[in-house]
């Protein structure tokens, strides 16, 4: 059997003045025509900066995504943050989840679902208290992140293939095993000034109701191509 990968590929451009691929953050550079710093429709407009920083592998035998996920995060805000938000929208897969509700499907106790568990979560290399009401995470920062600073958080998750699913799915065709991945790692919530934290239900399985900020990542999906 030959494990097949297909996934939304996220756009990385290169200009000559900065490179994005840059642990430095030169995207925040002045001299990059796409920081939103540079191109401000008024003087008071703000947006957070976000740079993820991901090293995930497959593991084909059991369906699960396993992974590390490092986050560089700058409050840009005119507010102190007691909590970040992120979202998990795999968990809308969960029983009881609020798209079960919404959809009228039966909760079942079967283990089997699709599903992200987040564990060792660290903010600034120290332990914190988080939360989960099902897809939306809140993490409660130890001290506020004043303006203009920066934390540092990490974590491990792992994304849990299932029969019930969205456009995020494992399947077989003409003999071979396919996974479609999307949506599959912990992704902060947007802050802003008119809505504070953006906390959506993610309820509506085909339609574009999630959320999360323009932000810089650099990822790893190591993928192991198996004939059986």
């Amino acid at each position: 059997m030959r494990v097949l990968l297909a996934f939304l590929l996220f756009p990385c451009i290169v200009f000559g003045q900065y490179n994005p691929l840059e642990r430095s953050n030169t995207f925040q550079s002045d001299n990059n025509p796409l920081y939103w710093k540079n191109k401000k429709p008024n003087a008071s407009y703000w947006q957070q900066d976000v740079y993820y920083d991901i090293k995930a592998q497959l593991n084909d035998q059991a369906d699960i995504i396993e992974g590390v996920l490092s986050l560089e995060y700058t409050n840009n805000s005119p507010n102190n943050l007691e909590v970040l938000v992120f979202h998990l929208y795999q968990n809308a897969f969960e029983p009881g989840s609020y798209a079960s509700e919404f959809h009228n499907r039966a909760a079942k106790s079967d283990t089997n679902y699709q599903h992200i568990v987040v564990s060792d979560l660290t903010v600034n290399a120290q332990d914190v208290r988080f939360e989960r009401d099902n897809t939306i995470l809140t993490v409660r920062l130890n001290s506020e992140l004043l303006p203009g600073e920066k934390a540092e958080i990490e974590c491990a998750f792992k994304t849990y293939f299932g029969p019930q699913h969205g456009r995020m799915k494992m399947y077989e065709t003409f003999g071979k095993k396919h996974y479609n991945v999307v949506h599959w790692y912990p992704r902060v919530s947007v802050y802003d000034a008119k809505f504070g934290w953006t906390k959506p239900r993610f309820i509506m399985m085909h339609m574009f109701t999630w959320v999360c900020p323009f932000a810089r990542w650099r990822g790893n999906l190591l993928v192991m191509l198996l004939q059986f």
